[in-house]
């Protein structure tokens, strides 16, 4: 029947403390790997900086010579002569082009045969390549200054090719200049036989112009024709002012009529001549005299008939010369309409003229600009080729020797102290990258997180792997000669997981039969299970330890106790239980040997006999601790684990492979049984110390640990 058990023991962190708790176990992580593969990481360290010191010892030297030059935009001699219509490059591209003209084939082609024979020899064929390979030409920025190299094996030949670079560059620059300003006097004396016809041409023209025209230098008469165009202006205007005042005088005359007394009123206002005027003073005094007659006679009266003859005579004279008078004021509206007119086409013939004459002065203008900008072409070409002329011959150049180059006396390549730097951080890179490559590929249980997050079980304990002279017993003794040791701290805690979790069947319950299993040899699995059942019987429990290991027993020598009676004694015959069962020096820890090495364990440990020991030994004891063989070997834990009410699973570090471990989960799984949890078992010192310590916050190590070397411990 399966006795599984309730695992109510919590050892993991809070929900705050994970965050630190992930970064203690990545540091882990990177420690453990650097400690436990440092002769990897070393060797190849070693390896690699040991290559690089050769190549680099045995590399060629390599010389790199040096010389500056001054490169100046353009020669102050040849500055003149540049032509107005030439293209204006930027500084940069022009010291961009040098440069390139120095890395060019050409400048190589013209040095390498320059060069004496022997000197082309030790270069090498083709030489025009062997001098761009090993030539280089730098613009320092935002200078005028360029640095030429040449790197070469042999240091006097570099400085030589160097100094040849630069006397070929200087040569060839003079001659690309001279050859320019004789093209560039070709050019122009073609161009002054084209301006000298010009000018000629242009010069005719004007003085055919001024011929045709009448015209000469300094003309007046455009003035005189603008003084006689401001005073046809002003009669214009003065014509059209008297025009617009008779109008308006026409328009009252013809709203009076007939009647005197208003056209006398505007003859006034508009200061207009009546002729008849004394006509209107005649009728005046006619009708005061018919008033007075009429106050003294009748009407029949010759005296005032011949007063009223006497007013329609004068008032007939008064509309005939009111009518004299409106046809003199039309009249004179009609002359004023004429002279106007006559004074408008006075201005637009002189405005015409004038129009025709600014226009001959603009074409006499243009060909005056014509002429000189020919004559001023003229004088500069002549001027320019004059120039040109006495500037052909001459050697300046714009390039200048600052630094000749010297023959070096330290190579540039190799650099040793470069080189060793770099090979420095190369070999730590390339050791790093080895390390975690050969980690990863490492099948076996290396941190907690290998089997906490895989198999969601907990780990009870971490087992540090014991030091040489750590110990005053053997391992498998630690909790009984070496209590206040790291190892027998971590068995302790086992053996605290064991008492705080209960079965989850038969109605609950301490844990009484505790079997201890690994999947391999080798991994701690005999150690775990005595120093388990020493720190029980330490708590005044009666523990019984049963040695179910046939194949590599070795718990009795360790106890100093006889194995030829024990487990398989009792299982093949009737012999009483206490017959078979020993007692230690260990108080409350008795002992059950393997007995006598059946032909068949399994099949012995699968009997039914085997229920009844365990019973009748849980009957004896207060608890029952059982070491089994390696899981992945044989089945005998197999077969005893659904009998047991809690399996402890040991793995060690760097030991146990995945593989095994996964597959004994899976044989454990198949009969019902889930372990209690995992013993970590065998971390490396320094690593083990510091995982340790990261487990047991509360606990300090009383002696100091030795650090002679380690011990490994026995199954």
């Amino acid at each position: 029947m399966t006795a599984e058990t309730e695992h109510r023991w919590h050892d993991g962190p809070t929900e705050s403390g994970r965050p630190v708790e992930g970064a203690l176990t990545l540091v882990f992580y990177l420690v453990r790997i650097f400690t436990t593969r440092v002769w990897l990481f070393a060797s190849v360290f070693v390896v690699v900086m040991t290559l690089i010191l050769v190549r680099t010892m045995s590399s060629t030297r390599i010389y790199r010579a040096t010389a500056e030059i001054l490169i100046e935009r353009d020669a102050p001699l040849l500055k003149n002569l540049e032509s107005p219509l030439q293209e204006d490059r930027a500084d940069s591209d022009y010291y961009n082009t040098q440069v390139r003209i120095l890395h060019g084939v050409g400048l190589a082609e013209k040095v390498a045969v320059s060069l004496s024979t022997e000197d082309q020899e030790r270069l090498g064929k083709p030489s025009p390549e062997a001098i761009l390979s090993g030539l280089d030409a730098e613009l320092l920025r935002n200078t005028r200054l360029v640095v030429i190299s040449f790197e070469h094996q042999d240091r006097e030949l570099a400085a030589r090719v160097v100094n040849k670079v630069i006397d070929t560059y200087k040569t060839d620059n003079v001659q690309r200049r001279r050859a320019k300003i004789h093209e560039l006097q070709k050019e122009m004396e073609n161009q002054l036989k084209d301006v000298g016809k010009n000018l000629a041409d242009s010069q005719d023209k004007l003085l055919k112009f001024y011929e045709e025209n009448e015209m000469l230098l300094g003309d007046e008469r455009q003035s005189a024709l603008q003084r006689q165009m401001e005073e046809a202006g002003l009669i214009l205007l003065r014509e059209e002012h008297e025009l617009s005042r008779i109008e308006g005088a026409v328009a009252k005359v013809e709203a009076a009529g007939d009647d005197i007394e208003k056209l006398y009123e505007v003859a006034i206002s508009e200061h207009i001549y009546w002729r008849d005027e004394s006509v209107h003073l005649e009728e005046t005094r006619a009708l005061a005299e018919l008033a007075e007659l009429q106050k003294k006679y009748q009407f029949t009266h010759p005296a005032y008939l011949a007063a009223v003859s006497r007013v329609r005579e004068v008032q007939r004279q008064a509309k005939q010369s009111a009518r004299v008078f409106a046809r003199s004021v039309i009249a004179q509206r009609d002359t004023r309409h004429e002279a106007v007119e006559a004074a408008r086409a006075k201005y637009e013939e002189l405005r015409r003229k004038r129009l025709q004459l600014d226009s001959k002065a603009a074409e006499a203008e243009r060909l005056r600009y014509i002429r000189e900008a020919n004559q001023t072409l003229h004088e500069a070409l002549t001027l320019r080729i004059k120039e040109a002329g006495i500037t052909s011959n001459l050697e300046r150049t714009n390039v200048d020797d600052l630094v000749r180059a010297r023959a070096p006396t330290t190579p540039v390549r190799p650099n040793l102290w470069t080189n060793l730097v770099i090979g420095f951080f190369g070999a730590l890179m390339a050791a790093i990258a080895l390390t975690l490559v050969v980690d990863r590929l490492d099948n076996t249980v290396r941190t907690t997180i290998d089997v906490e997050e895989a198999y969601d079980l907990p780990v009870l304990t971490v087992v540090p792997q014991s030091r040489v002279g750590e110990l005053s017993g053997p391992p498998a003794l630690a909790c009984w000669k070496d209590e206040v040791s790291q190892m027998a701290e971590a068995f302790r805690r086992v053996r605290a997981a064991v008492l705080l979790s209960v079965r989850r069947t038969e109605g609950g319950g301490p844990l009484r039969r505790i079997i201890v299993v690994s999947p391999g040899p080798d991994e701690g699995k005999s150690i775990t299970a005595m120093n388990l059942a020493i720190s029980l019987a330490q708590m005044g429990e009666r523990t019984l330890f049963i040695d179910a290991d046939y194949y590599r027993s070795e718990s009795h020598k360790v106890l100093g106790l006889d194995r030829e009676k024990g487990l398989s004694t009792i299982l093949v015959s009737d012999i009483p239980f206490q017959q078979v069962v020993q007692t230690t020096a260990i108080p409350c820890l008795d002992y059950m040997a393997t007995g006598l090495i059946p032909p068949q364990p399994a099949t012995l440990l699968g009997w039914t006999r085997m229920k009844w020991l365990l019973d009748e030994a849980s009957r004896h004891y207060m608890r029952v601790v059982i070491d089994t063989p390696p899981m992945v070997a044989v089945t005998d834990a197999t077969l005893l684990a659904p009998q047991a009410d809690a399996t402890l699973l040991v793995v060690r570090e760097g030991k146990t492979s995945k593989t095994a471990l996964h597959r004994s989960l899976q044989t454990l799984g198949r009969t019902g049984v889930k372990p209690l949890g995992f013993v970590f078992n065998g971390v490396r010192s320094g690593v083990g110390e510091f995982y340790f310590k990261y487990h047991h916050p509360t606990y300090a190590l009383e002696p100091e640990l030795s650090e002679s070397g380690r011990q490994e411990q026995p199954q």
